[in-house]
């Protein structure tokens, strides 16, 4: 059908489409609450309006047809573009396409492929593509980030220029033929595969949690913990402990209050008990107790201590 229009009438050339294209890419510049998408859909649709229709009038009304309310995936919808520019190059050789059925064919196409475009594009590819190029990144390898922009941008390019050519030559059939099913056919298709790819990926990026409750049953507060008492019974210590509890009371009664060391000084009963020598000053004591010689600090003579 496209070669009979070229031969017929007024006919999009490559460079036609390719400014279709060009300008596609800017789908989302402009985008409102209201009809979504549709004022860049419509700018990418003028370089093909005023090739199809000379007339100003023609054009105006063509502008306002695609104002209409659009949104979809910004890269499944180079096929709808290309649909929709085959049908308006029929419009404009006097095939009987009326405005109902482009926007018809446009709304009928955005919804399914909206469906297909989110988990291939945004949920599969391009975090893939994110991953190698980090992996690289993380390696100390410049190319991560260059990769993923060269690749991310050749497939994007590809997908978009090759879809929207596979629509403009689809819709030049359907154009042929409207009454022949084949919007039908092409919307369900679409919305067949749009289902069968979101079902394969549920399973990857939904995640379900169910937990069942059969009975609630709130548990009685039990008798209060008894405190842990201390051992009665006393703790049993050893000679060598007594010894050393003895030393050292007499080493700091030593040494707040000391006391002077002469002939008849008694000995402290438990130095007596524990067998300590008599503290003097230069002399020792003998087997009786008794001092051996006179000491300048002691009075003379040897007796018992």
């Amino acid at each position: 059908m496209a070669e009979e229009i070229q031969e017929k009438g007024i006919h999009l050339t490559k460079q036609d489409r390719l400014a279709v294209f060009n300008r596609h890419q800017y789908l989302q510049g402009s985008w409102n609450y209201e009809r979504m998408q549709n004022g860049g859909w419509c700018y990418s649709m003028i370089p093909a309006i005023k090739k199809l229709y000379p007339n100003r009038d023609d054009q105006i009304a063509a502008l306002k047809r695609h104002l209409e309310f659009y949104n979809t995936h910004p890269y499944v919808s180079a096929p709808v573009i290309g649909v929709t520019l085959a049908l308006e190059e029929g419009r404009a050789n006097g095939e009987p396409i009326d405005d109902v059925t482009i926007q018809g064919v446009k709304v009928g196409m955005m919804g399914p492929l909206a469906g297909v475009g989110d988990p291939v594009f945004w949920y599969t590819v391009r975090p893939l593509l994110g991953a190698l190029g980090a992996s690289l990144a993380l390696g100390g390898s410049p190319l991560g980030p260059i990769l993923f922009f060269v690749l991310w941008n050749v497939i994007r390019l590809a997908f978009l220029w090759y879809t929207q050519e596979a629509g403009y030559r689809a819709g030049a059939d359907i154009s042929k033929d409207l009454s022949g099913g084949k919007l039908g056919k092409i919307t369900e298709g679409a919305s067949i595969l749009g289902m069968f790819v979101i079902g394969a990926l549920v399973e990857r990026w939904v995640t379900i949690s169910f937990k069942p409750v059969v009975s609630t049953i709130q548990q009685q507060a039990g008798p209060p913990a008894e405190p842990r008492l201390a051992d009665p019974r006393p703790r049993r210590r050893g000679p060598h402990a007594v010894r050393v509890q003895a030393a050292e009371e007499e080493r700091l009664a030593d040494r707040h209050h000391p006391r002077p060391l002469w002939r008849g000084y008694p000995r402290p009963p438990h130095r007596a008990a524990l067998g300590f020598s008599p503290r003097i000053s230069g002399r020792c004591a003998n087997e009786n107790g008794a001092h051996c010689g006179p000491h300048p600090a002691t009075l003379v003579g040897c007796g018992p201590v």
